[in-house]
């Protein structure tokens, strides 16, 4: 089975993909910024786990501030 998991690089996505590539399943990663140009659309995936952020360049200290000033 093919399986794709975006946002590989972050602290869930990157156990998510080390558990299934260690239950023996063929795993890509993809993760933005790092692999713009590198990811090949041309592939067909049986599963699509899709961890990326929406909004990769608002950065967490940012979310946590308007909710604090909102709260």
């Amino acid at each position: 089975m093919k399986i794709l998991v975006t946002g590989h690089r972050g602290f869930i996505g990157s156990h998510v993909y080390e558990h299934l590539t260690e239950l023996g399943f063929d795993v890509d990663g993809y993760d933005i910024p790092y692999d713009i140009g590198d990811f090949k659309t041309n592939k067909k995936y049986d599963v699509v786990i899709h961890l990326q952020p929406t909004l990769p360049s608002v950065k967490l200290s940012k979310i946590l501030m308007h909710f604090g000033k909102t709260m």
